[in-house]
């Protein structure tokens, strides 16, 4: 009896158990998001999501979601994301604070392909702590304060865009290898290293209160903008730029970092042997990057890179 009491408490605890990690599991893959009335909340922000698998997002408080871009249609407080293409929606937040809910979003959405926010429109907010394993596309502009640290970049993750007024902190990850495009402006604090450009980045572009340091790696042949301001201490690069398409490079080291005067030199030196395209073609090395030392070959390059229409700015 005692060894088939212990047998039925040891089912009933694990049991239990389970279904506790069942309930956490549910919960936890819920992405709620908080939006934030702005001016007299009478503007209309515009979310585009894809997802692997159909489900649905609620808003609560005095949020609501409409069918139109005006605002006015079908007002409701749930909608369904099919599967299959990129969705569009459409909300309001008139006064307050509110939660949006995207049920199972942290394992079933692939893209936030549009995030805008119109004058008196809601504001975004929720941390890229947690991403989905399956994202591919994260695109947020318009009016929002997302923060927390980058986590490492999901495999299939080919474009991460965030402007707005955002706090996002820690070293940049190890790039996908299907990356194209890493964008990020606003009030953050990256740090570290930039890893390796993957073999189809075009864009690198990064604002803020940032701290990046080491070495400028490698342009691959696509690689169109590489833009870093901030606290920055890069101070050498990797002498491999394949480059063909090259229309912006802009760099402002602060102090205790920059590019030596040789480094300065054999940098636009290098740079003056790429193809650049494009309207506005910028080779700028201000901040605490040292002036070029001169020679006959900085002189040369400098000439090479007038004749392709290249405005060059150094110290």
């Amino acid at each position: 009896m005692k060894k088939y009491v212990l047998i039925t408490l040891l089912f009933i605890s694990s049991f239990a158990q389970a279904q506790v990690m069942m309930g956490y599991y549910a919960a936890t893959t819920d992405w709620t998001w908080t939006l934030t009335s702005t001016g007299d909340g009478s503007g209309v922000s515009t979310l585009g999501l894809a997802t692997s698998v159909t489900t649905t997002m609620t808003i609560n408080g005095n949020g609501t979601f409409y069918d139109d871009a005006g605002g006015t249609t079908n007002p409701g407080k749930s909608r369904t994301i099919t599967s299959g293409g990129d969705r569009t929606f459409y909300l309001k937040v008139t006064s307050g604070s509110c939660k949006l809910i995207i049920s199972r979003g942290l394992n079933r959405i692939t893209e936030i392909n549009n995030w805008t926010s119109s004058t008196n429109a809601a504001s975004l907010a929720f941390s890229v702590k947690y991403l989905p394993a399956g994202m591919t596309y994260f695109k947020v502009t318009g009016s929002n304060t997302i923060s927390g640290t980058i986590p490492a970049f999901p495999a299939g993750m080919s474009y991460f865009l965030i402007i707005g007024s955002n706090t996002i902190s820690g070293t940049i990850p190890a790039f996908s290898s299907g990356m194209t495009t890493f964008y990020v402006t606003g009030s953050n604090t990256i740090s570290g290293t930039i890893p390796s450009f993957p073999s189809g980045m075009t864009y690198f572009w990064v604002l803020g209160s940032n701290t990046i340091s080491g070495t400028i790696p490698a342009f691959p042949s696509g690689m169109t903008y590489f833009y870093v301001t901030g606290s920055n201490t890069l101070n050498s690069f990797t002498n491999s730029f394949s480059t063909n398409v090259l229309n912006y490079v802009y760099i402002i080291p602060a102090a205790g970092g920059g590019l030596s005067a040789n480094d300065c030199a054999n940098f636009i030196i290098a740079l003056s042997n790429v193809t650049w395209a494009g309207s506005s073609r910028t080779l700028y090395l201000k901040g605490t990057n040292a002036t070029p030392t001169p020679s006959a070959e900085l002189t040369a390059a400098l000439a090479l890179l007038n004749s392709k229409s290249v405005a060059v700015t150094t110290n």
